[in-house]
């Protein structure tokens, strides 16, 4: 089956393999969880998945088509977006049952599938630029996910607390290369081109101005979090060798003590 014709089961399949997916975390994966943790973990375990599939197949598209924002979206770019929109869709309904005070992310996911569904179901044109968003926001996602997952769990499972304090810092780096250098490249690029009305033949000006504005919105937000991110890692650091240097201080007065 060609994948013109694949891309219509996406969204029908994508939407039940992520309630599962969820559902399977939680039952089993993070049983002995509690609370908010438990719920946030399963969530992880979704955008794990798809942060994994969206950015490799995100990678490949944009190595292998050329860079023309204004071109038809293709079935592939389709399958992408109605993945993706399923994803937004069932992680929704995690934040409004059991996290509904996170308007961060709430805020973040009604954005980005109205970018989706209108570049999908309205516009069909425009598609590139919905990848190239993607790409660069799922490239860190798989790390983050299990990041945060370990951040959650830190307290309950001492491989959690090792993993999490081992990965912060490679995730902060990936995470600044990724959002704080290449994104607001991609921003400017983007902006110059939709904001200069190029696509006004395929894609109304309103239209392209709402995507921008939420692209600058939603790249400003990832800049500050990466600002939260440094100081949070460097909080951390001077906590650790505090600790480091009263462990060690504690140490030699033992020490003085045995010798007298």
């Amino acid at each position: 089956m060609e994948l013109t014709l694949l891309q219509n089961y996406v969204m029908p399949v994508s939407i039940p393999l992520f309630i599962l997916i969820y559902a399977l975390a939680y039952t089993f994966l993070f049983s002995s969880w509690k609370g908010n943790a438990r719920y946030e973990a399963s969530s992880c375990t979704m955008s794990m998945l798809h942060g994994s599939i969206t950015a490799l197949f995100s990678a490949y598209h944009l190595w292998t088509t050329p860079w023309k924002l204004d071109a038809k979206n293709t079935a592939l770019e389709d399958a992408l977006m109605s993945f993706s929109i399923s994803y937004f869709i069932v992680d929704l309904f995690h934040y409004f049952l059991f996290v509904p005070g996170d308007f961060k992310f709430i805020l973040h996911h009604l954005a980005t599938s109205m970018y989706m569904i209108s570049c999908k179901y309205y516009t069909k044109h425009g598609g590139l630029s919905v990848i190239a968003l993607m790409g660069l926001g799922e490239v860190s996602s798989p790390l983050q996910s299990m990041w945060t997952i370990s951040r959650f769990g830190q307290k309950v499972s001492p491989v959690a607390k090792a993993f999490y304090e081992s990965s912060s810092l490679p995730f902060t780096l990936l995470f600044t290369v990724t959002r704080g250098f290449l994104g607001p490249i991609l921003t400017w690029n983007l902006c110059s081109f939709y904001l200069s009305n190029r696509a006004g033949h395929v894609i109304p000006y309103w239209i392209a101005t709402f995507w921008m504005a939420l692209v600058i919105i939603g790249m400003s937000g990832s800049l500050m979090w990466l600002r939260s991110l440094w100081v949070g890692l460097q909080r951390f650091n001077a906590k650790k060798k505090n600790m480091g240097s009263s462990s060690s201080s504690i140490t030699l007065k033992l020490n003085g003590i045995k010798h007298k």
